[in-house]
This record gives structure tokens, C-alpha cells and sequence, in this order.
């Protein structure tokens, strides 16, 4: 499992779990909410996965 595919897995578990945790807390909202909130979080942590990786390869090309 290469990095991209280990942020989009990490990134899909994340939102799932806001996603399970809004609908315990606010079971009223629209069916499209979860959806929104689901691409939001896993957006935000698959850009913020990225950033982290590309800090980790630079890191290791000036060990080289």
C-alpha cells in the first residue's frame, strides 16, 4: 500500500466516524448533510495527508 493509498484510507475511516457521531448527535439532519460532511472531512484530510507526505519525501531526499 503505497502513501496515497494509506491517506484515502486513512481520510474515508476519519469520515466515517464524524459521520456515525453526527448522526448519533444530530439525527434530524438531511440525508445530503452527511454527504457534505463526509466529502469535507475526507477532503480536508486527504490535502492535509498530502502536505504531510511531500514535508516526509523532501525530508528524506536531503538524507540522501
Amino acid at each position: 500500500m503505497n502513501t496515497t493509498q494509506k491517506i484515502a484510507r486513512n481520510a474515508a475511516i476519519f469520515a466515517t466516524i464524524i459521520t456515525a457521531l453526527m448522526l448519533y448527535f444530530v439525527p434530524d439532519m438531511v440525508w445530503w448533510g452527511y454527504i457534505v460532511t463526509w466529502l469535507f472531512f475526507a477532503v480536508m484530510w486527504h490535502s492535509s495527508g498530502i502536505k504531510r507526505a511531500s514535508r516526509e519525501n523532501l525530508a528524506n531526499l536531503r538524507d540522501r
